[in-house]
C-alpha cells in the first residue's frame, strides 16, 4: 500500500521542527569550548605578560651587579699594578738553607780562570799569601792543602798545625769584609759576637784558607736525633768530603799560669768524648764522613801540651778524628775574652 501525500507531508514538517533544536545544541558545545581556550590563552597571556615585566624589572639591578663587579676588578688590578710598581721594607736575610753552602772556594777557581781572558779581579781572600795558603784577616804560616779525601776517608787519626798571627792589629766588626764569606756567615748568625763564636768563625776561615773548605751548616742549622744532646759547631765540605767541626780554645786558667800537661788531657779526654756522642746523636741528613777537633792555642808552650797530651791519648776516644792544632799569635785576646 502507498503511502498517502497527508502522511509524507506529516513527517516533513516533523524533521524542520525537530532539526532547529539539534543544531542550537551543536553551536552551543563548540562556542563553550572556544570560550574555554580563550580564557585559558588569556590567562598564559597575563602570565607571560607579569613574566616579561619581572625580568624588565630585574635588568637594571643585574646590569648594577654586573658594574659593581667590574669596578672590583679594576680595583684589584690597580693594588696588582702598584705592588708591582712600589718595593716593600726589605727585611733581614733569612738563614742559608741546608742546600744552599758557601760556595767561596768554588767562586775563587771561577775568578782565576777568567783572569786569563780578562776578566774582573778576585775578591781579596781569593789571593794566595804563599803556599798555597789564601789572604786573609790574619797571617797564616804553615801548609796548605792538608785534608784531602784520603785523610778523611783514612781509619787512622791526624794531626796538623799551623800558626796565624794578627800582629798589632785585632779583630773588630769593621775587619769583617776581610773574612771568608762562610766565617761572614758564622759570625752574622751570632749578633753577640763574643769570643766564642769568633773561634769557630777564626776555625773555619783557617780551614778556607788552607784546604778549600765550604761552609754547609753552622750550628743551628744541624739537625740531631736529641736536640739536647752533645752537638758540633760546623758541616763543612773539604775534597768533596763532608765533615763536623768541633771547636775549643786552650788557654792557661788563671791567665798568669802555664798551661799545664793536666789541663790539656782534661780538655782533649772532653772534647773527644763529645765527638762521639755528637756523631751518634745527628740525623742521618747531616751525618759527616768524620769530624775535626779544632784547638786554637794562645801560644807556643799551650800547642805543645795540647800535643803531648793527643799523642799518648786513649786511641778509643781519639778514634779517627782529625785535630787541627791552631798556635794564635799577636793581638789575639779577641779569641779568649
Amino acid at each position: 500500500m502507498k503511502p498517502t501525500t497527508s502522511w509524507m507531508v506529516r513527517v516533513l514538517l516533523s524533521c524542520i521542527l525537530i532539526s532547529p533544536s539539534i543544531v542550537l545544541a551543536a553551536d552551543d558545545a563548540v562556542i563553550q569550548s572556544i570560550q574555554t581556550n580563550v580564557t585559558t590563552a588569556n590567562g598564559k597571556a597575563d602570565q607571560n605578560a607579569s613574566d616579561i615585566a619581572n625580568l624588565k624589572g630585574g635588568l637594571p639591578e643585574l646590569q648594577r651587579q654586573i658594574n659593581d663587579l667590574q669596578t672590583r676588578i679594576n680595583d684589584l688590578q690597580n693594588q696588582i699594578n702598584n705592588i708591582e710598581l712600589i718595593p716593600g721594607p726589605v727585611g733581614p736575610e733569612g738563614p742559608r738553607g741546608i742546600d744552599a753552602p758557601d760556595r767561596s772556594a768554588d767562586i775563587c777557581a771561577l775568578y782565576i780562570t777568567m783572569q786569563p781572558l780578562g776578566g774582573p779581579a778576585p775578591p781579596s781572600y781569593c789571593s794566595e799569601s804563599g803556599g798555597g795558603i789564601l789572604n786573609g784577616f790574619g797571617n797564616i804560616i804553615g801548609t796548605a792543602n792538608n785534608i784531602t779525601a784520603a785523610v778523611i776517608d783514612s781509619a787512622s787519626p791526624s794531626i796538623f798545625r799551623n800558626i796565624i798571627d794578627f800582629g798589632t792589629n785585632p779583630y773588630d766588626p769593621t775587619d769583617l769584609a776581610q773574612l771568608s764569606p762562610g766565617a761572614q756567615q758564622i759570625v752574622a748568625e751570632d749578633s753577640s759576637g763574643g769570643s766564642g763564636i769568633l773561634a769557630e768563625a777564626f776555625a773555619f776561615d783557617i780551614l778556607f784558607r788552607t784546604d778549600n773548605a765550604t761552609l754547609l751548616k753552622s750550628s743551628s742549622e744541624i739537625y740531631y736525633i736529641d736536640p739536647a744532646g752533645k752537638k758540633t759547631d760546623l758541616i763543612v765540605e773539604i775534597d768533596s768530603r763532608k765533615a763536623g767541626v768541633s771547636v775549643t780554645r786552650a788557654v792557661p786558667i788563671p791567665a798568669s799560669e802555664p798551661y799545664t800537661y793536666q789541663q790539656a788531657q782534661d780538655l782533649l779526654t772532653k772534647k773527644l768524648n763529645d765527638i762521639l756522642s755528637s756523631t751518634a746523636n745527628v740525623e742521618p741528613v747531616d751525618l759527616w764522613d768524620k769530624q775535626i777537633l779544632y784547638v786554637l792555642a794562645d801560644s807556643t808552650s799551650t800547642a805543645d801540651m795540647i800535643e803531648a797530651a793527643w799523642d799518648i791519648i786513649d786511641p778509643a776516644i781519639k778514634a779517627d778524628t782529625i785535630m787541627v792544632l791552631t798556635v794564635t799569635e799577636g793581638d789575639d785576646v779577641f779569641l779568649y775574652q
